[in-house]
């Protein structure tokens, strides 16, 4: 039976992954050629597993919950990105037990973000007039922004040269130093990059530290193609805008960071939030916090932890949690509703909920974890189940040197040494490829769990990765 009033948020999403391994329904999703050289993975296929509210629900209660209590837990996992709704019974809205979920990582968020800020993109601001949704939400919500996005309006154009902005907003009541100091109030500056080498342009370092989003893009010389139909012709004009600026909604800021975020698959493994902060302390700090019964943390207790552990600079910090938080590494907590006029100045608080300590995240396919489950076929070809912790990092490292020698021709970039090794036997047992129980002689054994490497039933989707409502 599970002590339900002492679990901890982290012994519960182990548990529901758990269920979900060992009795989800797999299904084998083809990756397209083109993008199959993308992916670490032994097979041509993303494999998800997936299972009913019902079955989800009876499977934690046989754990000793109570339906209640189950159903909440399910709530927090789906609250945390444990785990993903892609169906809802259509057909009877107000029972649950139809709904489906897919067990998610942090790029299944990630592609799930970039796919809902692209719809928003496209159907409400590429194909709308710009005057349906220039003035709707504003960054700062200041007079001199309402008067910038105004211009923008009135002109119904999302690009408009510096000398168009200057004139209206001099049609504003503005003098035109005034209006020239606006422009550059409003407008994002590009961080200069000091790029040695290809490889420091994804550099987390890089990669996530981003100006600070301003209503205003500026390019130096933008190219509009308009396509014109007439009858059964089209035709294409083409305007050339030298100094020209452009209106920016959030969601357009955010569709282009998340859409680096998926492109980091083809770029390389980060194990790093920035150089001097790991991905692997952020997750200790936070695992630490959780056995003390803090299940999140403040900003500020984050930053601090982080400073004390890593020698980091604050703004090397600051760089590092934006990093974890754009990769779903670990997720903002949402206060009460019922505190949100009490306390609107409450500081941001948040776990974590990352599945592994790379990004993009390893999976149950991944070839970098072959030399551990190797290990373990190895040993048990010798008659042998467990290996000690010291046993496992042993003749761990000496399989991830040899795999790391086959794989020289794949450029492949890891630092091998037993830190790396240690920080993957934690990731197998975190994706629950092994397990770990106490002796009772107080030493700790790990043994390959081969429960979660087999599949209860498979079915392969051909189409599409995700189904999102479908019935």
């Amino acid at each position: 039976m599970v002590r339900v009033e002492v679990m901890r948020m982290n012994e519960i999403e182990r548990m529901v992954r758990t269920i979900l391994l060992t009795h989800g329904e797999t299904r084998k999703i083809p990756i397209d050629q083109e993008d199959l050289w993308c992916y670490d993975y032994e097979e041509s296929y993303i494999i998800q597993k997936r299972m009913r509210h019902k079955e989800l629900r009876e499977h934690i209660m046989e754990k000793g919950c109570t339906r209640e209590q189950a159903e909440e837990m399910i709530l927090d996992c789906w609250v945390r990105g444990v785990i993903g709704r892609v169906s809802v019974d259509l057909d009877n809205c107000e029972s649950k037990d139809k709904d489906e979920y897919v067990m998610a990582n942090e790029e299944y968020w990630v592609e799930d973000e970039t796919d809902s800020l692209g719809c928003r993109v496209v159907d409400e601001f590429m194909n709308s007039e710009v005057r349906e949704y220039v003035t709707e939400y504003p960054f700062f919500d200041d007079e001199d922004e309402e008067k910038l996005r105004e211009v923008y309006f009135e002109h119904n154009e999302k690009y408009l040269s510096r000398n168009q902005l200057i004139k209206g907003l001099m049609g504003k009541g503005y003098t035109e130093k005034r209006a020239q100091e606006i422009i550059e109030k409003y407008t994002t500056k590009e961080i200069e990059k000091k790029i040695e080498d290809w490889w420091d342009e994804y550099k987390a370092e890089n990669l996530f530290k981003r100006p600070k989003y301003k209503p205003l893009k500026h390019h130096e010389n933008k190219r509009i193609v308009k396509r014109i139909v007439k009858g059964n012709s089209e035709d294409f004009i083409i305007t050339e805008i030298p100094d020209c600026y452009e209106i920016m909604q959030i969601e357009e800021w955010l569709l282009e960071e998340y859409e680096d975020l998926i492109g980091m698959r083809r770029d390389g493994w980060h194990t790093f939030g920035v150089e001097k902060v790991p991905l692997r302390t952020i997750r200790k700090i936070f695992r630490e916090a959780e056995k003390q019964g803090k299940e999140t943390l403040t900003q500020s207790e984050l930053k601090q932890k982080i400073i004390e552990e890593c020698k980091a600079t604050e703004e090397e910090v600051e760089t590092a949690i934006y990093g974890v938080l754009r990769t779903f590494k670990i997720r903002r907590a949402i206060p009460p509703r019922e505190t949100w006029d009490i306390e609107p100045a409450r500081e941001k608080e948040y776990y974590w909920s990352g599945t592994s300590c790379k990004y993009p995240p390893l999976t149950l396919q991944d070839k970098v974890l072959n030399p551990i489950k190797k290990v373990f076929k190895e040993v048990q070809e010798q008659g042998k189940e467990v290996l000690t912790w010291e046993e496992l990092v042993e003749k761990a490292l000496k399989a991830y040197q040899k795999h790391k020698e086959n794989r020289e021709e794949e450029t492949y970039t890891e630092t091998v040494n037993r830190e790396y090794v240690e920080m993957m036997i934690e990731e197998a047992e975190e994706l629950l490829l092994i397990t770990s129980e106490k002796e009772q002689n107080g030493e700790t054994t790990y043994r390959l769990n081969h429960q979660v490497l087999k599949n209860k039933k498979t079915r392969t989707q051909t189409k599409c990765r995700k189904t999102i409502y479908d019935k």
